[in-house]
């Protein structure tokens, strides 16, 4: 009787996680992780800021889509924001990352990627602000980490 319920049950469980974890989002998942992304585009070794360095971007249903780091290298003084996709992973969409820098201006880029979006800029004695973001459906963005105060001041 075990066996049988088994071998019924595990085809239901199955097909259950391919309409739970369907959809857009990549089976595979992203390959990067923040500091590897960091590391891939600008070189170095990169940390997670130990404050405010990390915010999930969630879209209109609260679904996670995405994550936006703060990554900074003490070696150089430089912070990293990145942009992770955890949805349309693979497949160029626009991925959106913001630095400011206080005092000194902002890098922004909203281009088409397939996996992250990164910019850097040296922040070394300074305070910063950032955001990420993930193009969804029909023209909406989901944004996360739009702080509206200085901080990670190194």
């Amino acid at each position: 009787m075990k066996r049988l319920v088994l071998s019924l049950l595990v085809p239901v469980l199955a097909a259950m996680a391919m309409i739970v974890g369907g959809g857009t989002a990549s089976a595979a998942g992203n390959p990067y992780t923040a500091a590897s992304a960091c590391a891939h585009d600008f070189g170095g070794s990169w940390h997670q800021t130990k404050t405010r360095g990390h915010y999930a971007i969630k879209d209109r249903d609260k679904r996670h889509v995405g994550d936006v780091y703060l990554m900074y290298n003490s070696a150089t003084g430089n912070n990293c924001v990145v942009t992770l996709k955890s949805i349309y992973v693979g497949k160029p969409t626009g991925i959106s990352v913001l630095l400011e820098v206080q005092g000194r201006g902002y890098k922004y880029d909203d281009r088409n990627y397939k996996y992250y979006n990164a910019v850097q800029a040296f922040a070394r004695d300074r305070c910063v602000k950032y955001h990420g973001g993930i193009a969804m459906d029909a023209g909406y963005w989901a944004i996360a980490g739009p702080n509206t105060e200085w901080g990670n001041c190194h």
